[in-house]
């Protein structure tokens, strides 16, 4: 509930105006807001502070005001606010049932005047108005809730249902439901004697004691062609008032209740025909149908005959009375005949049409076929066999049609599986996905094993495990790719096993898997099902921070010598003079180069991105992470995001950048006193593999706003003149920052074993050095490997290399 506070108070200086006050409302529910001059009003010393809040529950709480005034002064005081429950308003419905059926709907909608009101404040009752009663489930939407429930009425008529609906704040609300539950229908079971051309015909069935029953005839709903009542013993007997000619008419039936309510049409249509000599059909084949086999003929010794016909035929009716299942087919093939084809796949029924020859109707009746397109012919082992009914009719208007005689096609299923998801997995640790929910096993007898396999794309680390709890089966993973079942179980639970199969793993390298998927019984293995696996590798994330490898060497001078880009191979050539780095048998570290451009916007939005592929290339793909940090190991800035998937890095200029350890100068911040803004970030990027190589790139951004108008966001580096871009990027061949422009510091703060230190390099072209020392830039710290191997020569003297060496190899340990 929504609540306004005032309060007041006075200051000794009358003179003082409203934009003096400022303060802040704590309102008692852990919530505090703060005010500004603008909530103030009054003059002459005297003031009031006004505030609203939105209470999320009713309750009693304190909120406490505190004012202060520009010149130092502070003033406190505490209310009392009592928030009420929130009413609630509902609403109730109209709702129609038929008897002895379950009704299932909402019975009633209310609202809350408390928005943020949970499902958890409300109960619910359900008075149904014949006696019992019941809870309801109550849910929302956009802001309405929803009473649902469900009751069966065993009797019909008009009942008054009413909701009780409950906060648990207090608040309450009632509904009215009127609720009509009409008579089931009835059922027309039997036809007494045989009727006779324009006669009457005798209908009989069941219904609800009491009831009228009304006839109608041949789908006219709306011409009543006889009427009854439903006596003891639940049963009618109606005679038609309305007579009937030769041929097949049909009937249906409505009942009415006590309170005139009626039910609905019985169904299916009752058939009568009247008094005509049908056509005589014999058949009583049994065939076998084996699954995905070639169609059999279900009769081909079946006859027709017809007395009194003429010798024609007007149609025949051939459908699967028994045993139908999804995907059976019944063709016809009715070429060179007058007669047309129709099957109706949703009831396994044939029909055929046209006037045409007995001898052709009993050609195209003789070479019906039957198949199954189901992978799950015989419903595993439920539908074995199917009873196909057979009928044909002369089209004369009395008795027109055959007495209905039957064959058999008894099916023989085969292990089948049917699969094809395809499912997106991204590894990692703790990371799974089911392969193909979805998929189904069938066969008509028990299943005695399956085999799950990825058939291709395979990745050392994949797994494929399942559980089989509460069947009969067990599993077995080799380790290369194949997961076995095995154990003597129905399709339904090796179904339900497969279901569950997943993939898990790390695997270094994305792109598509196959599964491929078998189940077998005792004598037949299924063909092979495929679905597909979306693999994107798993990145490992960069190593945590603070660890350390020992103690570190002491920082000292040094003299720049030579110049390194490329890759330094066998940086841990067992055999060789540079063993220990720590990176792995074999290992390389690629020196990589690429031009990346940066966009800086004039509100100061960074954008970039950095070309992951020539870091990948150098891996040969086998990459497992990649991160981004500044050069001295430090992490990026807060304002600005590197995407390790995309390459991308984005970030909004604030208006006091601070990189990290780095002075603009190029020298080290070791207290507030001597920050100075930097000038430009330099970002250090690095690949690793399986295998412990790394590839690295280093880069500078120019963060220089040289722009007049920009004056506002960085004063400190504001010059005159010329409007430049907000920046730009130094590609790096060789990670040094300001390669080429500059040399290293002859000092670095102490920093743990993640960093990279300087040693001396005095004996390698002292004379090269100390002519450029003086305009050392470059930032301090680990400050980017290739710097380090270019500063001493890789190739230099042994005692040199070796320090080197040592130092990496502590940097080398801690990132893996």
């Amino acid at each position: 509930m929504a609540a306004t506070l005032s309060a007041t108070f006075t200051d000794a200086n009358t003179g003082a105006p409203t934009s003096d006050f400022l303060g802040t409302i704590a309102w008692g529910d852990g919530t505090t807001s703060t005010f500004t001059s603008a909530a103030v009003a009054g003059s002459n010393g005297n003031f009031t502070v006004s505030g609203s809040h939105l209470y999320a529950e009713e309750g009693t709480y304190t909120p406490v005001v505190t004012i202060k005034d520009a010149g130092g002064s502070t003033t406190t005081d505490t209310g009392t606010t009592t928030v009420a429950d929130a009413p609630l308003t509902a609403a109730g419905t109209k709702l129609s049932n038929t008897e002895g059926a379950a009704l299932t709907a909402t019975v009633a909608t209310f609202t809350d005047a408390n928005p943020n009101a949970p499902l958890s404040d409300f109960t619910t009752t359900i008075n149904w108005g014949d006696g019992t009663s019941s809870s309801g489930t109550v849910t929302e939407n956009a802001g309405v809730f929803s009473v649902a429930g469900t009751h069966t009425y065993a009797v019909s008529g008009v009942y008054n249902a009413n909701v009780a609906i409950t906060d648990i704040g207090g608040s309450t609300a009632q509904a009215s439901d009127t609720v009509d539950v009409v008579p089931s229908a009835p059922a027309i079971t039997a036809l007494v004697g045989k009727p006779l051309t324009n006669q009457t015909v005798e209908l009989q069935g069941t219904g609800e004691v009491g009831d009228i029953v009304n006839l109608y005839a041949d789908g006219n709903t709306t011409t009543i062609v006889g009427t009854g009542t439903v006596v003891a013993g639940g049963t009618f007997d109606i005679q038609t008032s309305a007579t009937f000619g030769d041929g097949v008419h049909t009937f249906t039936a409505t009942e009415t209740d006590t309170v005139n309510l009626t039910s609905t049409a019985s169904s299916p249509a009752f058939s009568v025909t009247v008094v005509h000599e049908p056509p005589v059909l014999t058949a009583s084949n049994t065939v076998s149908y084996v699954q995905n086999g070639p169609v059999v003929q279900v009769d081909t010794a079946l006859t027709v005959n017809d007395p009194d016909s003429g010798g024609l035929l007007a149609g025949a009716t051939v459908q699967i009375t028994s045993g139908f299942f999804t995907g059976d087919v019944l063709n016809a093939d009715t070429t060179g005949t007058a007669i047309s084809a129709n099957y109706d796949a949703a009831h396994g029924t044939l029909t055929l049409t046209g006037t045409d020859t007995l001898a052709d109707y009993q050609h195209v009746l003789a070479n019906v076929s039957f198949s199954s397109t189901s992978p799950n012919p015989s419903n595993d082992g439920a539908n074995p066999a199917r009873t196909i009914s057979w009928s044909v009719t002369d089209g004369n208007p009395t008795n027109a049609i055959s007495a209905t005689v039957t064959s058999t096609v008894g099916v023989q299923a085969v292990p089948t599986v049917v699969a094809g998801a395809d499912v997106n997995f991204q590894g990692g640790p703790g990371k799974s996905v089911v392969l193909d929910l979805p998929i189904g096993a069938y066969d008509g007898t028990s299943l005695t094993g399956a085999t799950v396999t990825i058939a291709s794309g395979f990745q050392p680390g994949e797994v494929l495990s399942v559980d089989t709890t509460g069947t009969g089966i067990t599993a077995s993973y080799n380790g290369n790719g194949v997961l076995t079942l095995s154990g003597k179980d129905t399709p339904q639970d090796y179904q339900l096993v497969l279901s569950r199969v997943t993939m898990s793993g790390s695997p270094p390298k994305s792109g598509p898997v196959t599964i491929d998927w078998q189940v077998s019984d005792k004598n037949l293995t299924s063909k092979v099902a495929t679905s597909t696996v979306e693999v994107t590798a798993s990145l490992a994330p960069p190593p945590p921070s603070g660890q350390t490898q020992g103690q570190t060497p002491p920082n000292v001078g040094h003299t720049p010598f030579g110049d390194f880009s490329g890759m330094l191979t066998n940086v841990n050539a067992p055999t060789g003079e540079f063993g220990g780095l720590g990176f792995g048998a074999g290992g390389a570290i690629h020196v990589v180069h690429a031009d990346v451009t940066a966009s800086i916007s004039d509100n100061g939005n960074i954008a970039f991105n950095l070309p992951l592929d020539p870091l990948e290339a150098a891996l040969d793909g086998d990459v497992v992470s990649v991160t981004a940090s500044l050069p001295d190991s430090k992490p990026l800035p807060i304002w600005l995001q590197f995407n390790a998937e995309t390459g991308k890095f984005a970030g909004l200029l604030p208006d006091d950048i601070l990189t990290g350890s780095i002075r603009s100068d190029g020298g080290i911040t070791t207290s507030p006193d001597n920050s100075v803004p930097p000038q430009s970030i330099t970002i250090e990027v690095i690949a690793r593999d399986s295998r412990g190589n790394i590839s690295i790139m280093d880069f500078t951004v120019d963060l220089s706003v040289k722009t007049l108008h920009k004056a506002d966001k960085h004063g400190w580096n504001v010059l005159p003149g010329g409007l430049d871009p907000w920046g730009q990027i130094r590609p790096r061949r060789d990670l040094a920052s300001n390669s080429g422009d500059g040399l290293h510091r002859e000092f670095a703060l102490p920093v743990t074993a993640d960093h990279v230190l300087w040693h001396d390099g005095t004996a390698i072209d002292i004379d090269h050095a100390r002519s450029l020392h003086a305009t050392d830039l470059t930032p301090a710290g680990r400050a980017g490997l290739s710097d380090q191997f270019k500063t001493h020569g890789w190739r230099a003297a042994s005692a040199e290399r070796m320090a080197l060496l040592e130092s990496l190899r502590q940097v080398a340990t801690s990132w893996r």
